[in-house]
């Protein structure tokens, strides 16, 4: 079974060393999407301060299979 890595860029680089197994791209682009959603409520302050966050989910040979883009506007 394929192993994606989740990295998350938000003014520093958390990335993922471990990955997770998952049988294909569109279960990875919903891993990808559960995570970023975990990570956005935990981290919502420090995020709107940023105003930028960044996920990647990349395969095994580092292909960028999905990318979430979060960018926040004001005025």
């Amino acid at each position: 079974m394929p192993r994606f890595f989740f990295n998350v860029f938000d003014g520093r680089s958390l990335l993922d060393t471990d990955g997770v197994e998952l049988p294909d791209d569109t279960l990875a682009r919903e891993e990808a999407l559960r995570i970023a959603g975990g990570a956005i409520a935990r981290e919502a302050a420090r995020i709107a301060a940023n105003l930028v966050w960044n996920m990647e989910a990349l395969d095994e040979t580092g292909r960028c299979v999905y990318r979430i883009n979060l960018s926040i506007t004001t005025g």
